[in-house]
């Protein structure tokens, strides 16, 4: 089943589209990052998401800020802001419930995806949203 998510992020409004095969009802998603000028349905991003689903894992495909159906405008794009897409997803993600979130991106979504896990995430948990006791 795949439903269409809005996010109201800091810069505006954010568009993903939400995958659980077979109704599943984990707590882990993979957040898949398309690359520069693509979108949530570009051609890589769709064969990550049958390769994680037939995994068993949800996966939600996001349109990063100005791109696809989320705000602003592409020549406006910057590092930064989407950055703060990958952030503002997180966090709503786990405020929906989900304890485990793993980012798969290529080309400038994986360049996105790993400067804002090792720079910008000020929560200690990055991707978990609880602590482990050692």
């Amino acid at each position: 089943m795949e439903e269409k998510v809005v996010i109201h992020g800091r810069l505006g409004t954010i568009v993903g589209s939400l995958s659980r095969p077979n109704n599943i009802k984990s707590k882990t998603l993979v957040l898949l990052v398309h690359g520069f000028a693509a979108t949530k349905n570009n051609k890589a991003v769709l064969k990550w998401k049958e390769l994680f689903e037939s995994l068993g894992f949800i996966t939600v495909r996001m349109d990063l800020y100005n791109h696809g159906e989320s705000f602003g405008k592409f020549e406006d794009m910057t590092i930064t802001a989407c950055i703060k897409s990958i952030e503002d997803a997180i966090d709503y993600f786990l405020k929906e419930g989900f304890e485990s979130i793993g980012l798969c991106g290529s080309s400038m979504g994986g360049l996105v995806a790993l400067f804002g896990s090792i720079f910008n995430f000020k929560k200690p948990r990055i991707y978990e949203s609880r602590r482990h006791n050692r």
